[in-house]
């Protein structure tokens, strides 16, 4: 039995109604998380575009763990992994960082990247693979860094670590993918103007503008991931 289940037994609830609880009693709004419920060790700067990404230290134990989200996980996460994996791969940090992408909703489990994501991508010259994967609350010890790709996904990636932290589970930081480019680093968390939109009922030109957005954010991330490297 997972955590929640755990929690959801012992309440005599379902996974619904503990979300709704957790929803209405601890309410949602804040544009950070309190730096007490980031991992031991591993200390959340609300600096953007090339400032912290989250504490390093020269020698780990485990790799450094960023989970990229969306709502399907066949669009903007699946484009987002890619690029940023490949942008920490090329600044030497392939075996210090890992990154992999999950969506909220359940729709597209299994399933490979949009079509027009994947052109894109091959279109740039990226290499990809992709399942689509959903992620619970039950992930949020396993992650140190959440990148949310628009204001909806982040409200309800601050729902999960609400519910994890009620099972004593360890949380992860949340952050916006586009809170590291430089240009938008003024901008609270989680502003509208943060957001990748969602290319997915659009046409191929918004899965190009997607892949602009976020090449520039991943580009801070690793600076930032750079930076705290150094110290």
């Amino acid at each position: 039995m997972s955590p929640v289940d755990s929690v959801v037994d012992k309440l005599g609830t379902t996974r619904v109604d503990l979300f709704v609880h957790l929803w209405k009693d601890w309410g949602i709004g804040r544009t950070s998380y309190p730096n007490s419920l980031v991992r031991t060790g591993r200390s959340l700067s609300q600096g953007c575009g090339g400032k912290l990404v989250g504490s390093l230290s020269p020698v780990t134990d485990s790799p450094y763990r960023i989970t990229v989200v969306c709502l399907g996980n066949i669009c903007r996460s699946p484009m987002a992994e890619v690029v940023l994996a490949e942008r920490i791969e090329r600044a030497g940090l392939g075996d210090r960082v890992t990154v992999d992408s999950a969506g909220t909703g359940d729709w597209h489990l299994g399933h490979n990247a949009d079509p027009r994501a994947r052109a894109t991508l091959s279109a740039a010259g990226y290499a990809h693979d992709h399942t689509a994967r959903q992620i619970t609350p039950d992930w949020m010890s396993d992650i140190d860094l959440l990148l949310a790709m628009d204001e909806a996904n982040y409200r309800d990636l601050e729902v999960m670590q609400r519910a994890a932290e009620a099972t004593g589970a360890d949380i992860p930081a949340l952050r916006m993918f586009r809170a590291y480019d430089e240009a938008l680093s003024h901008l609270p968390e989680p502003h509208p103007d943060l957001a990748v939109p969602d290319p997915y009922f659009g046409g191929d030109e918004g899965f190009a503008e997607s892949l602009a957005m976020i090449e520039k954010a991943a580009d801070g991330i690793v600076d930032g991931l750079l930076a705290d490297l150094d110290q």
